[in-house]
């Protein structure tokens, strides 16, 4: 009996031992489970001594520095997102199955597809239209980059400046190709503007000199037969110099307007007046095609806030380029009509009118629809470009509407009162 009264006296204390030192050890097993399943949060919060004590500090420690690191990946990733969806750039990572592994919102606004289409899809299939497949195949063979240009014609063109790169896992191990796309149609476009400025401009000054210098030389040599013949060369001289001079000096009002290196004199300025004072300086011109000039009414005075020369120039040109392309005998109206919180001003003609192809460049420099005839006319081919930067100095909008052997409508829109 004594022996066994010993016997379970042993063993509950073997089992309250066992226990003593399991549980503790089933709380670290529970919690590096919780770790393994990426609840970084999980602490052993029971407070032991001893080796038990030191684990259960290692563990914490462990789990702490899990959960900082997981932290500091996941802001890290954050900010990746953030820059790759906001960049104007389209990027894209190719892995090293040939698929595509990553790509951000400017790509999919280039190749006008959804994520869920090109994720995971072979480059071949992403990339083949745009013409880049085989330089993707060279980067990821050969180990090299590559540039060059691709376009894109729907829904509408591009031209997309494409650089391609290999990408490296740790220890320089080839995983993939990067992808960046850059859109550079506006650039293309103004250097192809710039180009045929320059073009322009030179034959625009290379005409009256080329006038100029042929008649000049023409009295020097003495080979004039009589003064009448010598005074109309003579004219011809002033006349193309007068010429140059307009170009030269529309030219200098157009590169000023541009750059807004003449600041607007805005006051309240009466446009019915304004009107009536502009065209008195091309009523002689339109009198000599007989043209009429049908001009609004000075009873009813509309006011609006403007700078007084530029508004005048605005409808100066406006109303001269309608009396250049106007035939004899023909009608021009000129209306000015208040609306809630606008003027608007209108220019219409009975005149060729303009091809629907043309009514986009219709305000580029040195456009002209019909170029004999404006040069003729003595037009410069700056006066609706410079009329198109002079409303919108005024935060206003120009419009045009035509139809070919009916006439033209330009229609300006400028708010009563400036900002």
């Amino acid at each position: 009996m004594r022996y066994c009264s010993i016997l379970l006296v042993s063993v509950i204390s073997a089992a309250l031992l066992s226990y003593n030192i399991t549980k503790p050890i089933n709380r670290v097993i529970n919690v590096t489970k919780r770790l393994q399943n990426k609840d970084y949060s999980a602490r052993i919060n029971a407070d032991y001594s001893g080796e038990i004590g030191n684990l259960n500090t290692s563990v914490n420690a462990l789990a702490a520095s899990l959960q900082a690191h997981v932290n500091e990946i996941e802001e890290s990733e954050k900010q990746l997102n953030s820059i790759l969806s906001n960049l104007v750039s389209g990027v894209v990572l190719i892995d090293d199955k040939g698929k595509v592994d990553l790509t951000n919102h400017a790509t999919e606004r280039f190749l006008s597809k959804h994520t869920s289409k090109i994720d995971g899809k072979e480059y071949t299939y992403v990339f083949g239209p745009l013409g880049i497949d085989h330089l993707i195949e060279t980067v990821i063979e050969d180990n090299v980059k590559r540039h060059d240009e691709a376009h894109i014609y729907f829904p509408e063109e591009r031209i997309l400046d494409v650089h391609i790169a290999p990408y490296y896992s740790q220890g320089w191990q080839q995983r993939g190709a990067i992808i960046v796309l850059h859109d550079i149609t506006d650039i293309r476009r103004l250097e192809k503007m710039r180009s045929e400025f320059v073009a322009n401009v030179s034959h625009e000054l290379k005409t009256p000199i080329t006038s100029v210098k042929g008649f000049a030389e023409t009295l020097l040599s003495g080979d004039v037969p009589d003064e009448a013949t010598a005074k109309q060369f003579m004219q011809i001289i002033y006349d193309e110099s007068e010429r140059l001079n307009r170009l030269i000096t529309d030219l200098l009002e157009l590169s000023k307007i541009e750059k807004q290196a003449m600041p607007l004199n805005i006051t309240e300025v009466n446009l019915n007046e304004i009107i009536g004072n502009s065209t008195q300086t091309i009523s002689k011109f339109a009198r000599d095609k007989n043209i009429t000039l049908h001009l609004p009414s000075d009873e009813n005075p509309i006011y609006v806030e403007a700078d007084e020369d530029r508004l005048g120039q605005i409808v100066l040109n406006l109303v001269a380029n309608a009396v250049n392309y106007t035939s004899d005998n023909g009608d021009i109206y000129i209306d000015a009509e208040e609306r809630s919180s606008k003027v608007v001003l209108t220019v219409r003609d009975t005149g060729m009118g303009i091809p629907e192809e043309a009514l986009d460049r219709l305000f580029e420099r040195f456009y002209r629809v019909d170029k004999a005839r404006s040069r003729h006319s003595g037009g410069t081919g700056l006066g609706l470009a410079i009329v198109k930067h002079l409303v919108e100095s005024h935060e206003g909008k120009i419009y045009v509407k035509s139809v070919e052997g009916v006439g033209s409508t330009f229609t300006v829109e400028l708010p009563k009162t400036q900002g």
